[in-house]
């Protein structure tokens, strides 16, 4: 049946680097008063978050981080494993508002970045020609679906799914792409175990490390950054 009375949802972020701070719905009546007594003015359209001195601009229904201390940190990691080669593409999955793929397009001649939110693709696009990013192009659609039809080969891949982790198609698209480098950002171990499984069955990858990350204290959530290299098909059983 219908629910009589339901909880009243209420979206709050601020910004830790830029000190915006986002209220939907947009509080009114003793809420809004005491907001404005204490010089708080919160947007309700989006708002702009900050990254290795980036800026980001975001709509409501856009993922990004929020513990933006410890994304910094995950950023490092992800970048000292993506080698600067100003003559290869790589790819960005599940690029959101294009964090990933703009930290990447000063490594590579061209960066790749799918992702499947219509919001997130028009706050990743609009940020890349804010930053001026020009070598970065963003494909709206499933990474597992948009994946095999890259012909470009592909240097690298970052990904960073959902808790769900990656679709057997992704990760048939990958071994099959045979791409030399893959970093695998992972916010649920139990997911990240059993991609890296498959992904490293038949000896075509080699988990180089694996990296914990405590992106939420006091949790028990661990944010975790793989690392595989393409090692070949001699040692496959197929």
């Amino acid at each position: 049946g219908t629910v009589a009375n339901p909880r009243p949802q209420v979206l709050v972020r601020c910004g830790a680097a830029t000190g915006e701070v986002l209220v939907q719905p947009a509080p009114s009546g003793a809420v809004a008063e005491a907001l404005d007594a204490a010089d708080i003015h919160p947007r309700t359209d989006g708002l702009h978050e900050a990254l290795r001195g980036l800026t980001f601009a975001m709509r409501p229904s856009s993922f990004f981080q929020t513990n933006t201390t410890q994304a910094e940190v995950m950023a490092e990691l992800v970048l000292a494993h993506i080698p600067t080669d100003h003559e290869a593409t790589v790819a960005d999955a599940y690029c959101g508002v294009g964090t990933f793929a703009a930290l990447l397009a000063t490594r590579a001649a061209h960066v790749l970045a799918m992702e499947e939110s219509a919001s997130a693709v028009r706050d990743a696009r609009e940020n890349l020609h804010t930053l001026g990013l020009t070598n970065v192009e963003v494909l709206q659609g499933r990474a597992e679906a948009l994946l095999p039809t890259i012909t470009t080969p592909l240097a690298a891949i970052v990904l960073d799914p959902p808790r769900m982790g990656c679709l057997p198609d992704m990760l048939r698209a990958i071994l099959l792409r045979q791409i030399p480098r893959v970093v695998y950002v992972s916010c649920d171990p139990t997911t990240l175990a059993r991609d890296l499984a498959t992904l490293t069955a038949d000896g075509i990858y080699r988990l180089h490390t694996v990296q914990p990350l405590d992106m939420f204290p006091q949790t028990h959530h661990i944010e975790c950054i793989a690392v595989l290299d393409f090692v070949g098909e001699e040692t496959s059983t197929k």
